[in-house]
């Protein structure tokens, strides 16, 4: 067996591999270059899979050159499964959007029966559906169009200071830090541009008080790094609260389902008809003018 050394390092951030705050930063920080690093290994004849544990997968062939490696598809996964399950790690996102948990499981319930409405028909990712289901019913279906979102404060000062951001900030801001999603997949679940979501997270850790020189240079000076919001929004979604048994929340999603389905069903014949109807309309004019 043959050892390859291969992985990243994000060019922003200063912490060593074994400290705290080196997997956060491989992870989430926009820029990353080829670091050293430890990694598993599988000779496969010709071909060599190299895999470092929470990287990618690289295929290196004889001839030296680093490709990107297969990776397979995840299988489905039931409705049922995930509402059980997964669907509890999306309750402290609905909370930091919210503010109130009560609300927050109003909107996850919501969040998932609009997901549900067609979930054979949705990708291997189901979280990321779910989350933007839940985005946008948080913000609206239009990401051009900011609705307020009626939140309740939240205790400190990153609770505080979320209570400023407009809503799109806040979503954004919350998904980049707290659910740990890339920019890439803040903008899908948001439904917008990659550049606008950028500059919705600049300003959101502008306001507050967020010293992104801090992840450069610790001796920078007070203040709150993006590694020190990620765990202060992570403190404040683990917030003590009454907890909902899975199993009425699913039962509560599954009451809602029939009627929604239906609800779609008749958008979807609407729409085919109005585009048939334009259709019509426009061969007619065409006809009339020729």
């Amino acid at each position: 067996m043959e050892e390859l050394i291969y992985g990243y390092r994000d060019a922003d951030c200063p912490q060593p591999v074994d400290s705290p705050d080196s997997a956060w930063c491989d992870r989430y920080s926009p820029k990353s270059t080829p670091r050293a690093g430890p990694i598993v290994t599988l000779d496969l004849t010709e071909d060599v899979i190299a895999i470092r544990p929470g990287g990618d997968a690289r295929s290196v062939s004889p001839s030296g050159r680093s490709v990107p490696a297969a990776t397979p598809a995840p299988p489905r996964i039931k409705f049922t499964t995930f509402v059980l399950g997964p669907a509890e790690r999306l309750l402290g996102t609905a909370f930091l959007l919210t503010g109130d948990w009560e609300r927050a499981e109003a909107l996850l319930r919501n969040a998932l029966a609009d997901a549900g409405v067609s979930w054979a028909h949705r990708h291997r990712e189901p979280e990321a559906e779910v989350l933007r289901a839940l985005v946008r019913r948080s913000t609206g279906p239009l990401w051009w169009w900011e609705r307020p979102i009626d939140a309740a404060p939240l205790p400190g000062a990153v609770g505080a200071g979320l209570a400023l951001l407009g809503s799109r900030q806040r979503v954004a801001v919350v998904l980049r830090y707290h659910q740990r999603l890339t920019e890439e997949e803040t903008a899908a679940a948001l439904g917008a541009p990659a550049g606008n979501v950028r500059s919705w997270i600049s300003r959101g850790l502008d306001r507050l008080g967020i010293d992104t020189r801090l992840d450069l240079r610790p001796e920078a000076g007070p203040g709150l790094s993006r590694g020190g919001l990620s765990q202060e929004l992570a403190a404040l979604a683990a917030a003590p609260h009454q907890a909902v048994a899975a199993e009425a929340r699913l039962a509560d999603v599954r009451d809602r389902l029939p009627g929604l389905r239906r609800h779609e069903h008749r958008r979807r014949v609407a729409a085919g008809t109005g585009a048939v109807a334009t259709s019509v309309a426009l061969i007619i004019m065409i006809v009339l003018i020729a």
